[in-house]
């Protein structure tokens, strides 16, 4: 099967892809990182994931990504992470300035939850 990719961030910039290539197969990549829902917005026309549930993802994530030795990684990719989300939510920027300079992941995590 023939798969596009590129630059798909929005469920109109899966549909422009489709419409050029006349695949029905998409690769979304980054852009899933920046909408975690994005396929479901893509194959179902679902809302865009709101801030409040994608900030609740943040601190599912956070509790699984800080147990463990691979934990001092942590504020490196959630900062990482933000800068994808900054694609589709305002809120993100808002929130990556207050953890910029963190490097504690207790003290991000609080961050979060507040």
């Amino acid at each position: 099967p023939i798969i596009a990719n590129g630059e798909i961030w929005t469920a109109a910039d899966a549909q422009l892809c489709q419409s050029q290539s006349t695949c029905d197969n998409l690769m979304l990549g980054r852009g899933a990182i920046a909408l975690p829902n994005l396929a479901n917005c893509i194959k179902h026309n679902a809302q865009p994931m709101p801030w409040a549930d994608m900030l609740a993802l943040l601190i599912r994530y956070s509790a699984y990504e800080i147990e463990g030795v691979k934990g001092c990684y942590y504020p490196n990719r959630i900062k990482q992470w933000f800068t994808y989300l900054k694609r589709q939510y305002p809120q993100a920027q808002d929130m990556f300035t207050q953890i910029r300079r963190l490097n504690n992941a207790d003290e991000i995590v609080k961050t979060l939850l507040q």
